[in-house]
């Protein structure tokens, strides 16, 4: 027959020093591993935010100046005020000209410009998009518009910085990924059509 020790010990059971070590490390690397991931998850979400949004910007501004021989006199005061922006991102006031805010807090502006007749653009700028969020628009966008430029310096100059996309070409990968490091101004010439 068993001795009575014997039987005890089977019966005891519970984890011992090294297994609980394993399970411990094993919880921290998951921690680790989700705190490591979060920034880019987060920027993967803004990227899907914008390119939600900026395909339907591009349209209602097309839609806005169709009845329009072209782009002059187009403001952002006006483009705001028709609602062609996201719900929060215009801010309108009763008096004095409206403001159009990204999802990161840049300010857009926008004004008609030129590649091959007068005004036959509109050149709206988007300011302080952050790097990778700057890659994944510009690239999600870029058969909506005519001509893409990124601007490293940030500035609200529209086509400042890098061509990025001439018209009727293709993104630039090499240019791309050098002018958008960092936070940068985007300007995404859209045409009439």
């Amino acid at each position: 027959m068993k001795d009575r020790a014997q039987i005890g010990k089977k019966k005891q059971k519970g984890f011992s020093l090294l297994e609980l070590t394993v399970v411990i490390a094993v919880v921290f690397g998951l921690i680790g591993f989700g705190i490591s991931a979060a920034p880019s998850l987060f920027s993967s979400m803004n990227s899907v935010g914008e390119l939600s949004e900026l395909p339907t910007v591009i349209m209602n501004v097309k839609k806005t100046a169709k009845d329009r021989a072209n782009y002059n006199g187009l403001t952002i005061d006006t483009l705001a005020r028709s609602n062609v922006f996201a719900e929060g991102r215009a801010t309108i006031p009763a008096t004095g000209a409206a403001t159009v805010q990204n999802q990161w807090g840049g300010a857009v502006t926008g004004a008609a410009g030129t590649i091959t007749s007068t005004d036959d653009i509109y050149r709206l700028v988007s300011q302080g998009v952050p790097k990778q969020e700057c890659i994944d628009t510009v690239k999600g966008v870029s058969k909506m518009v005519r001509r893409i430029y990124v601007d490293a310096a940030n500035s609200a100059t529209a086509g400042g910085g890098s061509l990025v996309k001439a018209d009727g070409g293709a993104v630039v990968d090499a240019t791309l990924a050098t002018a958008c490091d960092g936070a940068s101004a985007i300007t995404f010439d859209i045409g009439k059509s």
